[in-house]
């Protein structure tokens, strides 16, 4: 496939999965307004901090999707034929995780659950049932995560968009189906409708692939010694990376339980929510751009490999700063006009979330081409270094009574360093050039920009009050932002690919 018509893929990909997350995002907000207010602040909180035990266990989903997708997609660049011997091998490698998980979730997972999450006596039954629903929830998504890798692998990326939007469109049926409920208890009835979803999403992948893409997710009953070897060994280092992945982010939800209680953890769950919405529309784009990532890397294209990691950053940074703006300005607008309740805190938290994802989009990338060269054992082990200090520091945060927000403050900063990391580690192995990638995006990005547009909105900001604060700050920022990214972010053979992708999309119609 020529870069061109890689590019035109990359294009109509990024495409399907954006109107995905503007669906997902929208429907996703608006369920958890109508949760929130069906089960009231305490019962939110218990459903945050209970099912975090088990999405504690999530990075092992995200290490293995990453890994997954690495082996698929570089046997693809590589044009190996036999693609279904790695679909199966992985498959066998996710039924023995399954099996240690399930057991961890079953015996330590469940002493922690009863002896050190605190949860009102009255309502440890019904976060008892939650909790072993979350389990069962987290073992349908594990299984289907080869299915998954492997139409992301195939840039079925349409397909990923329906599904998507099938998921949020249950999820809202389910909102409704809490507000007009008569269950004794809202929470386990929350619990088992969310785990039903779980199932139908996982059935469906599962088909799909079956009937689509039948040859590659062919099980064989084989066991191929090093094929397993290699992704156990890859897998090992990234289920490594995710546990101190996990450190950023469940680590000061538990330390939050113990010394603040339930409705600090509904802040922080809020919080969580419209970080992952917003970050969702860079991941979307991010996930076009993957498979070409490690697919360059297999085929030997180290300049186009170079290319794509510039473009991603510089189109990750932007598309996350531009939504980012307007909510940081109007954060507390967007939460009384989003919320019927607004926990104490969730303010502070959403702001500081939003500037730790800003430092996380532009490194984005550098995780992928890092997972491309396949030997990650070094890479792991200093990332992982770098996250595990958010343990200590959110104790001493909280122990010493300094105000919750601090542990998300230092978040940035860790986010910043690990992408000075990042970028050394490519120069190292590929011969990565830094010195023009600090140049022309993390300068650009992260001093021009925030100068020249953060006083004029704020200025901007402060004649308007509600929804119309909003709407104008939002439109104000992307004929600011916009503008000066295009023509000071982008260099000129990266402003002719925009231009013409625009023209094209205009001369269709």
């Amino acid at each position: 496939m020529s870069h061109s018509l890689e590019q035109k893929t990359i294009a109509k990909n990024t495409i399907f999965l954006y109107v995905r997350m503007i669906v997902v995002m929208g429907v996703t907000l608006f369920t958890s307004r109508v949760v929130l207010d069906k089960l009231g602040v305490d019962d939110y909180g218990i459903y945050n901090i209970v099912g975090s035990i088990v999405v504690a266990f999530v990075f092992v989903q995200n290490a293995l999707i990453s890994a997954t997708q690495r082996f698929l997609s570089y046997s693809k660049g590589a044009n190996d034929k036999d693609i279904s011997s790695v679909f199966s091998t992985s498959m066998i490698i996710h039924l023995l995780i399954l099996i240690i998980v399930v057991v961890i979730l079953e015996t330590v997972g469940l002493w922690f659950f009863e002896n050190v999450i605190n949860i009102p006596d009255e309502r440890k039954y019904a976060a008892s049932i939650v909790y072993q629903l979350s389990v069962l929830t987290f073992c349908f998504n594990l299984l289907r995560i080869p299915y998954n890798a492997l139409i992301v692998s195939n840039e079925k990326m349409s397909i990923y968009a329906y599904i998507s939007i099938i998921d949020v469109v249950l999820k809202m049926s389910i909102a409704y189906l809490l507000s007009v409920s008569e269950a004794t208890d809202r929470l386990i009835f929350y619990g088992i409708l969310m785990t039903g979803v779980t199932v139908i999403i996982s059935f469906i992948y599962y088909l799909y692939c079956k009937i689509k893409i039948s040859f590659e997710c062919q099980l064989k009953l084989i066991w191929d010694k090093a094929g397993i070897k290699e992704q156990l060994s890859f897998s090992f280092w990234n289920l490594f990376g995710g546990v101190s992945s996990i450190a950023t982010t469940e680590g000061p939800n538990y330390f939050i339980n113990f010394y603040l209680g339930v409705r600090l953890n509904a802040a922080m769950g809020i919080a969580k929510q419209v970080s992952h919405a917003v970050y969702g529309f860079t991941s979307s784009f991010q996930t076009a751009f993957n498979p070409q990532i490690v697919k360059a890397y297999a085929a030997g294209e180290n300049d186009y490999l170079f290319s794509l990691i510039f473009r991603t950053s510089k189109l990750s940074f932007l598309l996350i700063y531009v939504i980012s703006v307007p909510l940081i300005i109007c954060s507390k607008e967007v939460l009384n006009l989003w919320l019927t309740v607004v926990p104490e805190y969730t303010q502070i938290f959403c702001v500081l979330m939003l500037v730790a994802q800003l430092l996380a989009a532009i490194s984005s990338p550098f995780w992928m081409a890092a997972h491309a060269l396949g030997n990650i054992k070094n890479y792991q082990l200093i990332i992982s270094l770098f996250n595990f200090f958010m343990i200590p520091i959110s104790w001493l945060v909280l122990a010493l009574r300094y105000e919750p927000y601090w542990i998300l403050a230092f978040q940035s900063v860790l986010n910043l360093v690990i992408l000075i990391y990042r970028v050394q580690y490519l120069k190292t192995k590929i011969g990565f050039p830094v010195k023009e990638y600090y140049t022309s995006v993390v300068f650009v990005f992260l001093i021009l920009i925030p100068i020249l547009t953060l006083p004029e909105l704020v200025l901007l900001s402060e004649q308007f009050e509600g929804i119309i604060k909003i709407l104008v700050v939002g439109l104000a920022s992307v004929l600011i932002i916009i503008p000066i990214t295009y023509y000071l972010g982008f260099d000129k053979s990266e402003r002719y690919v925009i231009k013409e992708m625009v023209l094209s999309k205009v001369r269709k119609r």
